[in-house]
């Protein structure tokens, strides 16, 4: 689990003041039957905490969620210089003929 602490108890106000953070991430993607795998990595490169990271599959042109899909994790937080595995499995027919693209977004993600 991750908790964030401030100095005076329930004032979390200063995490508005966390510059934003760009991730970087490498994904590939495997076929499996009917299913399809996205593997990758998200790396927190910066010198500060990235919070409440959010992974969502699209399609590459409509930009629209493609669902159901499920995660090995989701919804983390990568301290600096962390880095986490990910895989994402969903059903081909799902993509409706789409290429999958994973968006990241988060608290302070950029």
């Amino acid at each position: 689990n991750f908790y964030c602490r401030g100095k005076e108890e329930d004032n979390y106000k200063s995490l508005l003041n966390l510059p934003t953070v760009e991730l970087t991430s490498n994904w590939t993607l495997d076929k499996d039957g009917d299913l399809l795998i996205l593997k990758g990595t998200v790396k927190n490169n910066t010198s500060t905490p990235a919070l409440m990271i959010r992974l969502q599959v699209e399609g590459e042109k409509s930009k629209t969620r493609i669902l159901p899909a499920l995660y090995t994790d989701n919804y983390f937080s990568l301290m600096p210089g962390e880095e986490k595995a990910v895989s994402i499995t969903l059903s081909h027919a799902d993509t409706r003929g789409e290429q999958p693209f994973v968006t990241i977004s988060g608290f302070n993600i950029k």
